[in-house]
């Protein structure tokens, strides 16, 4: 099974260059914010600097998985007290899932639709069964009342999910009280604080939720991920990941981005203007509407089976090239790929981006 980091080694650049428009991944989202989260980290960095490098000589051997230094802008962020003392860090949600492939009971993991692979990847590689856990699961829960497992879903996922309504989750949380619901939330920062399910950890006993500064803030270099946990299921997460597994420093940026609050909206904005120029423009092209796959609406992601002909390379050199992702995902009919195009967010990118598809869809046109 392919773990996601393998797919970048068929991406030649994580940037723009010369001849390439490079869409495999969102390299202008940070620019939407409404914080300058660069002058925040050099302004906490020189700070560090001036005071005599405090938390690079601070060891957290009294707060080994991080949550009193970052719990606090964690309950600010949620706007919900109380969150702090159950809030455990790792080296990215990568790491939280890693670590947590030892959580299932005996009954294995439900997997909530199409999902990121590489937590598949590690249940099996422990020998941990898998079993798809219907969508629509929602409408029968009771079918699944005595499941003593693991159920595993995302949210926002890549593609439309009734589980990003918190209804459906509070039924889920309550129709499954044997069962642990792990939630990979990495996709909501893209969404407001109110979305997240981290809200619902002090209502239920059977909750964990992931979150990272990867998605939207563009500060996946920190490796910071954070579980806030129901507290009745503190002690079992923390019992299976490394303690120390986030340096001071990156607890301490972390806490001041999160301490910015709702800082998405502009970008939240500008992602739904973008997908809907880029999606006419698409039509335009000729491209079949049909062609584009039910991606998540908070998502700055357009996806397809299959890349249409005016994203793919024309060959020639004298016209922009444009570089997508090809993106493995977990499924219930076994593993599965799309394309992911991530939808340029900088105007002239975008610009770049609509004279590219012009000078295709005209490539198309003589050929055909």
């Amino acid at each position: 099974m392919t773990l996601a980091i393998d797919t970048y080694r068929a991406v030649p650049t994580l940037g723009d260059v010369p001849g390439l428009l490079n869409l495999s991944w969102t390299l202008d989202e940070r620019e939407w914010l409404a914080a300058d989260l660069d002058a925040l980290v050099a302004a906490r960095l020189e700070e560090e600097l001036a005071s005599g490098l405090p938390g690079l000589h601070r060891y957290l051997v009294k707060d080994p998985y991080g949550g009193e230094t970052l719990g606090p802008a964690v309950e600010r962020y949620f706007g919900l007290s109380g969150l702090a003392p159950h809030v455990s860090c790792a080296a990215g949600v990568n790491g939280l899932l890693h670590a947590l492939a030892a959580l299932p009971g005996p009954d294995g993991v439900a997997m909530a639709g199409s999902v990121y692979p590489d937590f598949s990847h590690w249940l099996l590689r422990r020998g941990i069964a898998i079993r798809a856990f219907d969508a629509d699961a929602s409408e029968r829960l009771e079918d699944w009342s005595a499941h003593r497992g693991l159920v595993h879903l995302e949210r926002p996922a890549l593609f439309a999910s009734p589980w990003d309504s918190l209804d459906a989750l509070r039924a889920l949380c309550a129709r499954m009280p044997h069962a642990i619901v792990l939630i990979d939330e990495s996709n909501a920062n893209y969404c407001p604080p109110a979305f997240s399910a981290a809200t619902l950890t002090a209502t239920f006993d059977n909750l964990v939720v992931l979150r990272g500064l990867s998605k939207a803030y563009g500060m996946g270099s920190l490796r910071l991920g954070y579980a806030v946990s129901s507290p009745a299921l503190t002690s079992r997460v923390r019992s299976h990941l490394p303690a120390l597994g986030v340096s001071t420093l990156s607890l301490v940026v972390g806490g001041a981005i999160l301490a910015c609050g709702d800082i998405g909206a502009p970008l939240r904005a500008r992602i739904a203007e973008a997908k809907t120029q880029l999606r006419t423009s698409l039509v335009a092209c000729g491209v079949d509407a049909a062609a584009l796959l039910p991606a998540g609406e908070a998502l700055p992601y357009l996806l397809f089976d299959a890349l249409p002909a005016v994203l793919t390379d024309s060959g020639d050199p004298a016209t922009l090239r444009i570089g997508t992702k090809r993106h493995p995902l977990w499924h219930p009919q076994g593993m599965r790929t799309i394309h992911r195009c991530s939808v340029p967010l900088r105007p002239e990118r975008m610009a770049l981006l609509q004279a590219r598809l012009g000078a295709g869809a005209a490539d198309a046109s003589r050929l055909g």
